[in-house]
């Protein structure tokens, strides 16, 4: 026979603040995390046309057929545009934004993990502090997403796409 403590149910050890905090943190990660994935790509695909274009632009075959025309001023302009893809290459840095979204785009989605163990494990003893070390890590990847751009429409495609997703989850389980 169970003991009036066994059949107590437990209780969770944050606060119903702390755990709408937790849900809407998780949430956010998600939304950022797949935000950061489209930033990456996009910055990808754009670089990849820009060193298309110059190869393109700057290809002896093509100046060499263009040659035989008889405009002169042809040759000139191609390597006038060729030198300002290049130099539209240098200063966008598409690269490395790149690579600095995709690293975005893996410590939010880890941090959207770490959120949704403590969502799963919030009668732990520890999860106010785990919260507290999730609120600040969080903080810090807030600072370091500030050099990005803020495109509205798109987070709010990713914010309706993991509402829905989430919802989904959640009416089949």
């Amino acid at each position: 026979m169970a003991t009036a403590q066994e059949r107590e149910t437990p209780v969770p050890m944050l606060t119903r603040p702390q755990q709408a905090r937790v849900w809407e943190s998780l949430i956010a990660a998600e939304v950022r995390a797949k935000y950061f994935a489209e930033l990456a790509h996009r910055y990808h695909v754009q670089q990849r046309a820009i060193n298309w274009l110059m190869l393109v632009f700057s290809s002896g075959a093509l100046i060499s057929i263009i040659a035989k025309l008889k405009y002169d001023w042809v040759a000139p302009l191609l390597a006038l545009i060729t030198s300002g893809l290049s130099f539209y290459s240098l200063v966008t840095q598409n690269e490395k934004k790149a690579t600095d979204a995709i690293d975005l785009h893996f410590r939010w989605a880890r941090l959207e993990s770490e959120y949704e163990s403590l969502w799963e494990n919030m009668y732990d003893l520890d999860a106010r502090e785990q919260l507290a070390r999730l609120d600040e890590k969080e903080n810090d990847l807030g600072r370091l997403s500030t050099g990005f751009p803020v495109n509205n429409k798109r987070l709010l495609k990713w914010q309706d796409h993991v509402e829905q997703r989430r919802a989904a989850l959640v009416h089949a389980a």
